[in-house]
C-alpha cells in the first residue's frame, strides 16, 4: 500500500494535480487525502478504486489528445500561438544554438517531456 501511495503522489506531481483536485475527484475533503498520505494513513479501498479509474481516464484522455494531432508527411503538426516578442526571443535562442526555430522548439519540448 505504501508503494501505491508513493505512485499516486508521483502521478499527481507529474501531472500537476493537487491533493485538492484529488479530494474533489474522490468526493472528500483535502484533509482526508492528507491523512491517506501520512505514513500510517490508509486509502479506503473504494477511494483507491476511484483514484485508479481517474488515473486511467486521464491517461486515455491524454492518448486521445495525442492521437488527434494531425500528421503531415510522417510529422506531427502542432500550432502554437506565440506573441511577436516570444517569436523573436525563440528565434534568437534558436540562432544562438545553431538550430532552426522548428528544431529548437522540438528539442526544448522533448527535453521538458523527459526524452
Amino acid at each position: 500500500m505504501e508503494n501505491e501511495k508513493e505512485l499516486i503522489k508521483s502521478w499527481l506531481k507529474k501531472n500537476k494535480k493537487s491533493r485538492e483536485w484529488l479530494a474533489q475527484k474522490c468526493f472528500v475533503k483535502k484533509a482526508s487525502v492528507d491523512d491517506w498520505f501520512r505514513s500510517k494513513g490508509i486509502i479506503p479501498p473504494a477511494k483507491l478504486e476511484l483514484i485508479r479509474k481517474e488515473i486511467n481516464r486521464q491517461g486515455e484522455e491524454a492518448a486521445k489528445t495525442a492521437s488527434s494531432v494531425p500528421i503531415l508527411n510522417g510529422v506531427a503538426a502542432v500550432a502554437v500561438p506565440l506573441s511577436e516578442d516570444d517569436l523573436k526571443l525563440i528565434s534568437k535562442a534558436a540562432q544562438i544554438s545553431g538550430q532552426t526555430i522548428e528544431e529548437f522548439i522540438r528539442s526544448a519540448a522533448l527535453e521538458d517531456a523527459g526524452e
